[in-house]
């Protein structure tokens, strides 16, 4: 039997200054290291342009089972559910084992129609899940292949030396700053309380001026995460400070596992499906509000931080070697 990794993004991750492309990558390099073939389906990009590229892809996609032999391990990585679904299908016929990673749950994320994504989880052998709160929510909806749960998303990366900020009051948020409509009334809030700032992202929102303790830092490359700044790593989705994505009830967000990777402990949600996680290994703080977030940055001493630093370092090295997945991959 021999065992194979389908990355349907193509080789699109290489070339964005950003983490939006980064998890199936790294899924890539971790399948490779567990003894799976990795092969990614062509990005055709310049064929997009000419219009033809999709027709071309659905011809490779058709043509793709053939590949393999019947005893074969096959894992997909699951993007959109069309392309999988057709994926799935033409392996299924010859009755390969399949395995889909999942990367989003597209009806819990956005409220598309969910039976196709079921019957799609249900056409597979297995799931590689976010989180015990996803299977449990998958299962409820009908979802009856059995699920593995990640936990968290691995974040590779070889650094060893990384930015330690001496401001415990700082709070860093990387991500999609224009989509994160938080932001302004959270600035405000923070900087009228003492509390540093430094966001990271491809543009920045339109936010009031007069917040000397506020610093846009730009961009950076996702693998190079040696000189993030801020002391906190905040996990925030949401219209308001009140008011956060549902969808992190049950996700792990890849924010999260970079910020770990970069050795920062963690404002969380209370109400996510990391919340125990982060609790239960002392990596960070919970809020319900990220109004709360001042008083509780006030409480913790220099002393209390170098633990959660201490506890954070040790969880950092194990996303960045990809021991989330490896584990998985190795009781498979």
């Amino acid at each position: 039997m021999s065992k194979y990794a389908i990355n349907t993004w193509g080789d699109l991750y290489k070339s964005r200054r950003n983490a939006g492309f980064k998890a199936p990558g790294d899924a890539d390099e971790i399948y490779r290291c567990n003894g799976f073939r990795i092969i990614r389906l062509p990005s055709l990009a310049w064929l997009d342009r000419l219009g033809v590229g999709k027709i071309i892809r659905w011809i490779y996609v058709g043509c793709l089972a053939f590949r393999f032999r019947a005893s074969d391990e096959v894992h997909v990585q699951l993007t959109g559910s069309r392309m999988v679904a057709r994926i799935v299908r033409s392996l299924r016929k010859r009755g390969r084992r399949i395995v889909l990673l999942v990367h989003d749950i597209s009806f819990l994320r956005y409220g598309t129609d969910a039976a196709g994504e079921i019957a799609l989880y249900n056409s597979a052998d297995e799931l590689i899940v976010h989180t015990r709160a996803m299977a449990d929510e998958l299962h409820r909806r009908g979802v009856r292949a059995p699920m593995r749960v990640l936990t968290l998303f691995d974040y590779l990366s070889d650094a060893r030396e990384f930015y330690r900020e001496p401001d415990i009051r700082s709070v860093v948020f990387a991500g999609n700053l224009i989509k994160s409509a938080f932001l302004p009334g959270f600035i405000v809030e923070a900087s009228s309380h003492n509390v540093s700032i430094y966001l990271y992202g491809s543009a920045c929102p339109a936010i009031p001026a007069g917040h000397p303790r506020l610093s846009y830092e730009g961009s950076f490359s996702p693998d190079d995460i040696s000189a993030i700044k801020g002391a906190w790593g905040l996990v925030w989705d949401g219209a308001t400070a009140d008011d956060c994505d549902p969808y992190l009830i049950y996700n792990a967000p890849h924010k999260l596992s970079l910020y770990l990777a970069a050795e920062k402990p963690l404002i969380v949600w209370r109400r996510s499906a990391l919340h125990d996680f982060v609790s239960a290994n002392g990596l960070g703080i919970a809020v319900d509000s990220l109004s709360e977030i001042p008083a509780l940055l006030s409480q913790v001493t220099p002393e209390m931080y170098g633990d959660y630093a201490a506890r954070v370092a040790e969880a950092g090295a194990k996303v960045r070697q990809g021991l989330f997945l490896g584990e998985i991959l190795r009781q498979l």
